[in-house]
């Protein structure tokens, strides 16, 4: 819903529609900030002392944020086109946090563990996570997700150079 909530700025002045998105980027940024105060919490309590492995998580969250620019982006003008795409969204959202290892680990699926390595969102969570933790991620976390952002960031060019004039009258 990032233009549909952006309808008034749209309508009144001309402004490059990434920059919607980013205003939105930016809020979510704002709370994971806040959350990551949890983060240091629990590292104290627990004992885990940040290394140079911890350095990665910074690359790792760049690369998350540009995926959100291009995705938010695609599934923007699309959201917009089609109003009925946000709900979608919102119940496959549901069902891609129980299908990812967020609560729970990919070695409990036992011999099945391929089924969370094709989630390509079971890698964007590595790609923090296991620097938090004090490991690297995986040289397959890494491929998946730049494979991933690049396939995106393409997408989302390709849309938006195509419907670019169409997104105020589609508000």
């Amino acid at each position: 819903m990032v233009f549909v909530g952006s309808e008034a700025y749209i309508r009144q002045m001309r402004l490059p529609f990434t920059l919607h998105v980013c205003r939105y980027i930016w809020r979510n940024l704002i709370i994971f900030g806040h959350n990551a105060v949890v983060y240091v919490v629990v590292a104290v309590i627990f004992g885990i002392v940040p290394g140079w492995a911890s350095l990665l998580a910074v690359p790792g969250l760049l690369l998350i944020l540009v995926n959100a620019l291009s995705v938010g982006m695609l599934l923007g003008m699309v959201s917009t086109r089609f109003r009925d795409i946000p709900q979608i969204i919102t119940s496959l959202t549901q069902v891609i946090f129980f299908l990812t290892p967020i609560i729970w680990k990919p070695e409990m699926l036992g011999d099945r563990v391929a089924l969370a390595l094709v989630n390509p969102v079971h890698h964007f969570i590595e790609l923090l996570r296991q620097p938090l933790l004090g490991q690297v991620p995986s040289a397959l976390t890494y491929a998946v997700t730049l494979g991933f952002t690049v396939l995106s960031v393409a997408a989302s060019l390709l849309f938006l150079h195509r419907f670019r004039n169409r997104i105020a009258y589609w508000i």
